[in-house]
C-alpha cells in the first residue's frame, strides 16, 4: 500500500530512491557472475573504464531474489523481496516477543508489526537501503541467543549461524551482536554461569569471523566499487545533516525530513511518541507487578538507545560534550566508529519498547484492544513522520536503442556532461540503466572522484580533436555517447553543440541525445598510479 500502484507492475516500474537501484544491480551482478564462473568482486561494468574491487552486503535479499528473476526481472524481483523483508521482520519479531512475554499470538503479531513498520524502517524503505531493511536479523539472533541460554546442545550452533547470516546481510546490525552477547555474558557472572556466557560470546565470534575476514580488506577511495556510508565529520560539535547519530530530540520527536527529492538519503531515529507513551503508561500501571520480559525489554531499549546516540550526547542538532558508552568503543577502534552511522542501532531500542509494552499489557483486561489502538496510532505516526506516501512510481525506461545484438561484448556508454557523474541522482539512474541494457557505464553508484572526472574529460577532449572522433572513442571501448544533462546549463549546451559537430546527428531519446559510434569491445583497465595520487 505504501508503494501503490507499484505492486501491480513490479517488472515494469520502479520507485526511485537513493540506493534502490544499486542493491538491485548488485543482486543481479552476483547472480550473473556466479553463473558465468567469474569473480563478482572485480567490477568494470560500472565505473568504466577502470576495474574496481567490491565487497557486497545484503546477501540474503540478493539470494532470495534470484529465483524470481526469470518471472519479474532483476528490478521487479528485488523490489518484491524488499516487501517480503518487512513481513519477515514482523514474523520473527512476533515469534521473539511471544517467547519472551508468553503473550497471545494475536498480541505478538501486533507487536511484530509495531517493530517492522517503525519510523526508522519506513525511512529505510524511502532511501532504498535494502540491507538495513532486513530487521529480521535482530530477532533471529535474539531467538538463537535465548535458545543458547536455555539449552546447551543446539543453542551455540544457532547463535553462530544467526551471527553469520546477520554479518553478510546487514553488517551494521552484525557489529552490535558481539556487544550484546558480551553484555549478556556479564549479567551471568553473579549467578556463576560463566561457562554459558563464554559459550554465547564464543559462538557469536565464530559466526562473525567469516564476515570479518570478508570485509576486513575492503578497498577505499577510487579502488572501491562502492564506498560505504561514512561519517568522518567531528561529532563533538554541530551534527552533520542528515544526523549520523540520534540526538535526544530525534528519538523523542523525530528528524526533520527533506522532500526536495525522492532520491535523497533519509535518516529517521524517531521511536514514535505513541509507542513511548504506551510503554510508559503500561509500565506505570504494572510497576508493582512481576512482569515477564520487562527486564529483557528494558535492556534492549537502553542498549539500542545509548548506541544510537553515538559517542557524545546531543540534545538537538549539536553535541553538549558529554561522553557516552560509544566513546569507549571509538577509543578502542571498534568497527562501528569507521561507519559512524550510530543511528542504525535504533531498531534494538524499538524492539525493547515493544517487548516492555506487550509484557505489561498482556495480564490486563482488554489488552488486545488497547494494543490494536496503539498499533493504529503508532503506524499512522510512522507514516506521518516519513513519506510522503505512497512513494513516487515511474515506468522503467526503454533502452532498446542500446540493446543491440553483437557477436562480442558490447561497448561502453559514455555519459556527457561527464561532471554529471558527480550527482548521486544521475548516478543512481545510470546504475538502473546499466542493469537494463547490460553495457558498461561510466557512472558509479557513488560519486566519481575528481581525478577520474579529469581523466575522462581529457580523454573525451582529445578524441573530439581527432580527425575521426568516433574511431578515437571506439578505441577506448565506447560504443555510445549519451548526452543527458540533469540541468540545462549554458556550458552543457556548448558541450552538446561540440558533440554534434564532432559526431554528427544523434538519435533523440527520452533522456537526451544518443550517438552510436559503431561496434567495439570494452577495454577496462586497472586504476593507474596517476589516478591514485
Amino acid at each position: 500500500a505504501l508503494y501503490w500502484p507499484l505492486p501491480l507492475g513490479l517488472s515494469s516500474h520502479w520507485s526511485p530512491s537513493a540506493y534502490g537501484a544499486t542493491h538491485a544491480w548488485s543482486a543481479n551482478h552476483l547472480l550473473e557472475s556466479l553463473i558465468a564462473g567469474q569473480n563478482p568482486h572485480s567490477i568494470s561494468d560500472l565505473g568504466y573504464p577502470w576495474i574496481r574491487e567490491a565487497r557486497f552486503i545484503g546477501w540474503a535479499p540478493a539470494i532470495a531474489s534470484w529465483p524470481l528473476n526469470p518471472l519479474l526481472g532483476p528490478v521487479g524481483a528485488f523490489q518484491l523481496v524488499v516487501f517480503l523483508s518487512v513481513g519477515l521482520s514482523s514474523v520473527l519479531a512476533a515469534r521473539l516477543i511471544q517467547s519472551i512475554t508468553q503473550c497471545a499470538p494475536t498480541q505478538a503479531a501486533m507487536g511484530g508489526l509495531l517493530f517492522a513498520l517503525s519510523p526508522y524502517q519506513l525511512s529505510i524503505l524511502q532511501t532504498g537501503e535494502a540491507p538495513k531493511a532486513q530487521l529480521w536479523v535482530i530477532p533471529l539472533f535474539l531467538i538463537a541467543m535465548k535458545q543458547c541460554m536455555e539449552s546447551g546442545k543446539r543453542g551455540p550452533m544457532a547463535v553462530a549461524l544467526a551471527a553469520f547470516i546477520a554479518s553478510f546481510t546487514s553488517p551494521y546490525y552484525g557489529l552490535a551482536l558481539p556487544l550484546l552477547a558480551g553484555i549478556i555474558a556479564l549479567t551471568l557472572l553473579p549467578s556463576k554461569q560463566i561457562r554459558r556466557g563464554f559459550t554465547l560470546v564464543a559462538s557469536t565470534a565464530i559466526g562473525l569471523l567469516p564476515g570479518w575476514i570478508y570485509f576486513r580488506h575492503h578497498p577505499e577511495g577510487i579502488h572501491s566499487f562502492f564506498r560505504p556510508a561514512l561519517a568522518p565529520e567531528d561529532l563533538t560539535g554541530q551534527l552533520p545533516i542528515p544526523h549520523p547519530v540520534a540526538s535526544v530530540s530525534d528519538l523523542l520527536f523525530g528528524n526533520a525530513t527533506s522532500i526536495e527529492t525522492t532520491m535523497a538519503t533519509h535518516h529517521q531515529s524517531y521511536l514514535g511518541i505513541f509507542l513511548l507513551l504506551g510503554c510508559a503508561v503500561a509500565a506505570w500501571i504494572t510497576r508493582n507487578q512481576r512482569i515477564t520480559g520487562r527486564k529483557a525489554g528494558l535492556g534492549l531499549f537502553i542498549f539500542g538507545a545509548l548506541l544510537a546516540m553515538g559517542p557524545w550526547l546531543a540534545l538537538h542538532n549539536s553535541s553538549v560534550g558529554v561522553p557516552l558508552p560509544a566513546a569507549l568503543l571509538e577509543a578502542l577502534n571498534y568497527p562501528l566508529e569507521a561507519g559512524g552511522m550510530y543511528y542504525r542501532m535504533v531498531p534494538f531500542a524499538v524492539l525493547g519498547l515493544v517487548v516492555i509494552t506487550i509484557g505489561c499489557l498482556e495480564p490486563q483486561q482488554h489488552a488486545s484492544k488497547w494494543l490494536a489502538l496503539l498499533l493504529v496510532l503508532q503506524i499512522s505516526d510512522s507514516i506521518r513522520s516519513t513519506g510522503p506516501w505512497p512513494l513516487p512510481v515511474e515506468a522503467l525506461p526503454d533502452y532498446s536503442e542500446l540493446q543491440i545484438e553483437e557477436t562480442e561484448p558490447g561497448g561502453a556508454v559514455l555519459l556527457v556532461p561527464i561532471r554529471a557523474s558527480r550527482d548521486p541522482q544521475t548516478a543512481q539512474r545510470a546504475v538502473l540503466r546499466q542493469l537494463l541494457h547490460r553495457r558498461p557505464e561510466v557512472s558509479l553508484p557513488g560519486d566519481l572522484k575528481e581525478a577520474e572526472l579529469h581523466d575522462l574529460q581529457g580523454a573525451l577532449n582529445r578524441a573530439l580533436q581527432e580527425s575521426d572522433p568516433s574511431t578515437a572513442l571506439r578505441v577506448q571501448g565506447f560504443r555510445f555517447v549519451l548526452y543527458a544533462p540533469a540541468v540545462a546549463l549554458a556550458e552543457h549546451r556548448i558541450e552538446r553543440d561540440r558533440l554534434q559537430r564532432a559526431l554528427g546527428t544523434p538519435t533523440r531519446l527520452q533522456e537526451g541525445l544518443l550517438w552510436d559510434l559503431g561496434e567495439t569491445s570494452p577495454q577496462p583497465e586497472l586504476i593507474t598510479d596517476k589516478l591514485r595520487h
